[in-house]
């Protein structure tokens, strides 16, 4: 679909215009009207010299400052940010401008339907007159820490389960409390925007070896975005079994990924054993898992000995001289001792349910 808007860069004074709102200034001068052709995220520029005697045409026009006019030009640049703040900003104008002026200039591009305004200094750009996608605003929100899409999103991803995500989970790996409170403070912002088509949701990573280890780049919804593998969905599912839906949830991503081949054996050991390294309950939560889905009959004939294989391998080396607790606190558990592992009683009546309906 093409897309056209004009705009005029005005020599003096400095002023830039764009054509959809009727506001223009007066005044005389000669400048150079543009316009920008975006085809397919592709910018063409067209130009003529702009006369004076020409001024009687430009009605229906939007006149932007200097300022405006350099934040503009960054916005419509082909990887142009999705989301900007007052502070971005400043970099993009290139000049020493006051923190009063700066934010004044926001605000107007604001109203003139550049920007949207999310929350004090934050801005989604709305140059091409469209809100991004919320798979687009992830980057923008975490890229200064280590993170990937996961739990539901990457469940939906992988085939693991058919919902549709509207919450994005994004597990990253903390740098300091102060990137993590802006973390949290942005996405709960973005929450209100429904023009994004979700939420977000951050969660600090318990390990970093999934980060290391268990993640691959996709593109989702149009944009490249890290997410984790099939072996790293399930070990987070059982990690953060209450934001996935509870923990019949996880038994049946475990039953799909295995009746359907999307697992693979060995790359889920070598990421168990990895992470257990960092969290040694993992070894009796997916050893449990495992055991309750054979126990229950969920696991066909052809799967059993694998499955019994991965079960073995989590028994042999399950740390025995401490006890481990999957959901809740203990007194609201059953133990069990094989696994040296207190179950949430929540839990349990969570899998005795879906074990019954699957």
């Amino acid at each position: 679909m093409l897309n056209m808007f004009q705009v005029v860069i005005w020599k003096e004074p400095a002023l830039l215009a764009i054509g959809h709102l009727p506001t223009f200034y007066g005044g005389s001068c000669t400048g150079i009207i543009m316009t920008y052709y975006v085809l397919q995220n592709t910018y063409v520029y067209q130009s003529h010299q702009y006369k004076t005697e020409e001024w009687e045409q430009m009605n229906g026009k939007v006149v932007f400052g200097q300022n405006e006019s350099s934040i503009l030009r960054r916005l419509t640049e082909p990887g142009s940010p999705k989301l900007i703040t007052t502070k971005n900003a400043t970099g993009y104008v290139g000049r020493n401008v006051s923190s009063n002026s700066l934010a004044h200039t926001m605000s107007l591009l604001s109203a003139k339907g550049v920007l949207e305004r999310v929350g004090k200094g934050l801005y989604l750009n709305r140059s091409n007159n469209l809100s991004p996608r919320i798979t687009e605003v992830i980057p923008w929100v975490f890229g200064e820490v280590r993170y990937y899409v996961g739990l539901n999103a990457a469940a939906s991803y992988w085939g693991l389960t058919p919902q549709i995500p509207n919450i994005y989970h994004v597990i990253y790996v903390p740098k300091n409390e102060a990137v993590s409170r802006r973390i949290e403070r942005w996405c709960l912002m973005l929450g209100g925007k429904e023009e994004l088509g979700g939420e977000l949701k951050p969660i600090k990573s318990k390990v970093e070896t999934i980060v290391d280890d268990g993640i691959t780049q996709k593109v989702i919804d149009e944009t490249q975005l890290p997410i984790s593998t099939v072996e790293a969905t399930l070990t987070d599912g059982i990690t953060h079994t209450d934001e996935i839906g509870g923990a019949d949830e996880i038994l049946r991503w475990m039953r799909t990924a295995l009746s359907a081949n999307l697992v693979n054996p060995d790359a889920f050991t070598r990421l168990r054993l990895s992470m257990s390294t960092e969290l040694r309950s993992t070894n009796a939560w997916i050893g449990f898992l495992l055991e309750y889905l054979l126990e229950s009959g969920l696991v066909t004939d052809a799967k059993k000995w694998e499955v019994r294989r991965l079960i073995d391998d989590a028994r042999e080396r399950l740390d025995r001289r401490a006890t481990y607790r999957w959901g809740g606190k203990s007194t609201d558990s059953e133990y069990f001792n094989e696994w040296r592992l207190h179950v949430s009683k929540t839990y349990l009546a969570q899998l005795n349910s879906a074990a019954v309906f699957e």
